[in-house]
């Protein structure tokens, strides 16, 4: 972690595809360390939320302690 950036370095993951229109494109695909580069996201904590944005500020999510 280096100020507000946490860097996310995934080991394995799996992607699930569903597409009506393009049947071939429906599927579910495992990646391994190898197929996968590393994330950096920007966090900010907000009283008890933490909230997370990716680089390019596409997409983002809000988390609470429980």
């Amino acid at each position: 972690m280096h100020g507000s950036t946490l860097v996310f370095t995934p080991k394995a993951g799996t992607y699930k595809s569903v597409n009506g229109c393009r049947p071939d494109l429906t599927g579910t695909w495992k990646f391994g360390a190898g197929d996968l580069k590393p994330v950096s996201l920007s966090w900010q904590l907000n009283g008890r939320q933490l909230r997370l944005v990716d680089p390019g500020g596409e997409a983002s999510g809000v988390y609470s302690r429980r």
